[in-house]
């Protein structure tokens, strides 16, 4: 009997169908972790990509500001800052002369204990200052004037006063961008509200070119470019790490040059062959991505929004959530259940324009429902209201995988790690560390 592992609210459970369903499960193939993150990121830092060593750059600099991530991701930070005081100390650049910008977007300012937790309990006497990025008080941003497009580039006042700015990164499959890191901490956490929305807008969402994964000939990506190049931002690290988050490897120097060298490099890992189409996928969100809809609703994006199609016309994604914290953002809510269709929804976002946030997350479901079916399981929203946002649901995954089977499903992939997953349709069936038969999974 085929089975597999799933894990849902940080508890794991087998799950087993009938000898008749084929599984193959796809995992992105990981290379083993650094032994030392520290001495990872000082390789990169001291063989920069595309520009100067970091020494040169920070030569006479009076005010250096270094863009962090914020408490969403989790980068090696303090390895990170300890390489990079380091490397600015070489040259004289005295604590008094460093910024740290938080690069929160449009999320909630970090608390104090959350900057110690993640950057060191003693980072507030290792800096002259460090602040949370507000895209919304005018008095902390700078006006930049307009992209090509004619597009808004409102950036964060510390950063745009630097002489120097550094920023930090992962690099992951998203979205939009194709991948996270490079430009995009700063060009979206540390920019106003006017830049936010004006690159999460209906126009960029739906943009030849804008696609999971897809980084080359991407506007939303040289959007972010133009973006960090008009801020200033001069030399980046971004980690390359596994969903556990160890790290894989670091990459360091120029916004674009360093990137892009990162991106090739993990997607040999995350980018995964698999014997497709199915007829049913579980993607599995895992904690704490499953602690609310807004969150788990992105194990659907390399189903729907991957370079190839990977579901067979009539096929269901089953997305195992307990959502024990409810829809995680009200507006997800609001844009699908108040209207009769998918594309109702995806025309009065054409209409009226996208907001960041939960109306975002609502726009990217109904797209994808408009695909192919969503089914959410093991989840504590109620059936009724799952289903006035046009989503299928079941009590249980096992529950939902025996209505596909019985209504004809034969072959069905199991996705563990879905947010850092990109799949392809490989040339030929053939068992691959990537996509291993069921008896390998546990």
């Amino acid at each position: 009997m085929p089975e597999f592992e799933i894990t849902v609210s940080g508890r794991a459970r087998r799950v087993a169908l009938p000898d008749r369903v084929e599984i193959e499960v796809g995992r992105p193939r990981w290379r083993e972790p650094v032994p030392d993150a520290r001495e990872e990121i000082a390789r990169a830092v001291g063989s920069p990509i595309g520009c100067p060593s970091l020494v040169q750059m920070a030569a006479g600099a009076r005010r250096v500001a270094i863009i962090l991530t914020d408490i969403t991701r989790k980068p090696p930070e303090r390895e990170i800052l300890d390489v990079l005081f380091a490397e600015l100390a070489r040259v004289g650049v005295t604590k008094e002369r460093i910024a740290l910008v938080v690069a929160t977007g449009m999320h909630r300012p970090n608390t104090a204990d959350e900057i110690r937790g993640m950057y060191g309990t003693d980072i507030y006497a290792r800096v002259g200052r460090i602040e949370n990025h507000d895209a919304r008080d005018p008095a902390r941003l700078v006006d930049l004037g307009r992209a090509a497009d004619g597009r808004p580039i409102v950036m964060n006042r510390t950063v745009t006063e630097a002489d120097l700015v550094l920023s930090t990164g992962v690099i992951e499959v998203h979205l939009w961008a194709g991948c996270s890191g490079g430009s995009k901490t700063a060009a979206i956490g540390a920019a106003g509200f006017e830049t936010i929305t004006g690159l999460h807008s209906y126009r960029f969402a739906t943009a030849p070119g804008v696609a999971l994964g897809r980084v080359e000939g991407n506007p939303f990506r040289d959007a972010l470019d133009e973006i960090g190049e008009r801020a200033g931002l001069g030399f980046v690290v971004n980690a390359i790490q596994r969903a556990d988050g160890r790290l894989v490897r670091a990459v360091a120097g120029h916004p674009v040059e360093a990137f892009r060298e990162g991106v090739h490099f993990a997607r040999e890992q995350f980018e995964i062959p698999v014997p497709g189409p199915f007829d049913a996928i579980v993607a599995v969100p895992g904690y704490p991505k499953d602690r609310n809809l807004y969150q788990a609703s992105r194990a659907v994006n390399p189903v729907f929004f991957g370079p190839q199609p990977v579901l067979r016309e009539g096929g269901a994604v089953i997305v195992p959530a307990r959502c024990g914290d409810g829809l995680g953002d009200e507006e997800l809510y609001d844009l699908l259940a108040g209207e009769r269709t998918p594309a109702g929804a995806v025309a009065r976002v054409a209409r009226e324009d996208l907001r960041p946030g939960g109306q975002l997350a609502g726009f990217k479901l109904a797209r994808a429902l408009a695909r192919g079916r969503i089914i959410v399981t093991d989840c504590d929203l109620p059936g009724a209201m799952l289903e006035r946002m046009h989503l299928g649901w079941a009590p249980t995954v096992e529950a939902a995988l025996a209505a596909e089977v019985e209504h004809g499903a034969q072959r069905v992939l199991v996705l563990p790690e879905p947010m850092v997953t990109l799949l392809k349709i490989s040339s030929q069936r053939e068992r691959t560390p990537t996509c291993a038969q069921s008896d390998s999974t546990s």
